[in-house]
């Protein structure tokens, strides 16, 4: 062999492994050395003992000791105690430089803490972090319940048309979960979307698929005898009822959810419960009732501190008292609802809202394109790779003859 020939395979030798470290390295490029912060508790513990995780030399488990303790605040309606204790689970993530999805349940709970205070663009902020890792992760769960959740607040915010979209994207994730307490919460989800768009556009045909989604619901709750998803399925088809005006069906409705339901354990059912009959007694005439009801919905809706239902309620008295003719208390009532309305729907919070999403769907659209221009890098190396090990072969085999 040639010393020319012995030059030109260590030559190409060498170019080769370059070729293979930067494509190595560029496949690894969008990946940042992040930790996978877990608490190893947790994975042999039959039961959570909040106390020892909080005493733990892992800063994972002391994060998720902070984590457990919000959650409880958020139970307890203290959402101040709520966002101190989250704050500390986040400072520990962030000094463990833990990966996006440990931040999962952390992130959560910061949506469902701002969502309970109506606000709701640092709530959507935290729901479209989940979204973005769930859909990362493949995980059709988490991103059936995070579009649902996204659609609410669209919904809230008066835009129907987004929230049916989101919900839309969610359906088909629900539909193919295996059967479990938490698809039936999502099948009521799912109906509840589609009745708020048949209510906001006025459409029943919206009702007729909420119908649909409900019943499923209710069929997987029996089957699981989830009694709380029971209640909520009962619930839906009371509206649905009351919508087509079949009053008696919707009340029958109603009384099977009342019965199962229990002080304390279903408080945020009792605020949907109280007020739907006080609003179907007050179309029957019975405005003395319908009151009657209505005031226990709105002392439920003020022990859940949350904005929109308690809104609603004082917007249920001002209607009853209005057709009662009790004009002093009607207005009063209306003065209450329509300061809460303008607080949560003003154009600042629309457009803070909105301006989000375009940003989050902006910031994915850049992703995918600089994802799809290193798999062209990445190519075009490979590619090269190629000829070279091509031309050394032709070396080698020149080197034989």
């Amino acid at each position: 062999m040639s010393t020319i020939v012995k030059h030109t395979r260590t030559f190409i030798s060498h170019v080769i492994t370059t070729v293979i470290v930067v494509a190595v390295l560029g496949m690894s490029s969008t990946a940042i050395a992040q930790n996978d912060c877990k608490c190893s508790i947790l994975n042999t513990a039959s039961a959570i003992d909040t106390a020892a995780l909080a005493q733990h030399r892992e800063p994972a488990c002391r994060a998720k000791a902070f984590e457990l303790q919000a959650d409880r605040q958020l139970q307890l309606k203290k959402f101040d105690t709520a966002l101190l204790l989250l704050d500390k689970a986040q400072a520990i993530y962030q000094q463990q430089q833990c990966a996006a999805s440990s931040f999962l349940s952390l992130w959560k709970l910061y949506a469902g803490l701002y969502e309970n205070q109506a606000a709701y663009s640092q709530s959507l902020s935290y729901y479209l972090k989940v979204l973005d890792v769930a859909e990362q992760l493949h995980d059709k769960q988490e991103q059936a319940e995070t579009l649902l959740n996204i659609a609410q607040i669209f919904n809230r915010l008066k835009q129907p048309e987004k929230g049916i979209a989101y919900t839309r994207q969610a359906v088909p994730l629900v539909q193919q979960l295996a059967l479990s307490h938490l698809q039936a919460t999502l099948l009521n989800k799912v109906a509840a979307r589609y009745f708020f768009h048949a209510q906001d556009l006025k459409e029943m045909r919206y009702a007729d698929t909420a119908e649909l989604f409900v019943n499923n619901a209710l069929s997987v709750a029996k089957q699981l005898n989830n009694v709380k998803e029971q209640i909520i399925a009962y619930t839906r088809l009371s509206a649905i009822c009351e919508r087509r005006k079949q009053y008696p069906m919707a009340i029958g409705y109603i009384q099977s959810a009342l019965q199962m339901c229990q002080p304390g354990i279903n408080n945020r059912q009792y605020t949907t419960l109280y007020g739907d009959l006080g609003n179907i007694l007050m179309k029957l005439g019975r405005y003395a009732e319908a009151r009657r009801y209505a005031d226990s919905c709105l002392l439920y809706c003020q022990q859940e501190k949350y904005p929109p239902l308690i809104m609603n309620a004082y917007a249920l008295i001002y209607t009853i008292e209005e057709k009662a003719g009790h004009y002093k208390e009607a207005i009063a009532a209306l003065k209450v609802a329509q300061a809460i309305s303008d607080s949560l729907t003003s154009a600042d919070r629309i457009r803070v809202v909105n301006e989000l999403e375009n940003k989050y769907d902006q910031a994915k659209n850049e992703k995918t394109i600089l994802e799809l221009s290193q798999q062209k890098k990445i190519s075009l190396l490979m590619a090269g790779m190629a000829i070279l090990v091509a031309i050394s072969i032709a070396f080698f085999c020149d080197s034989k003859r």
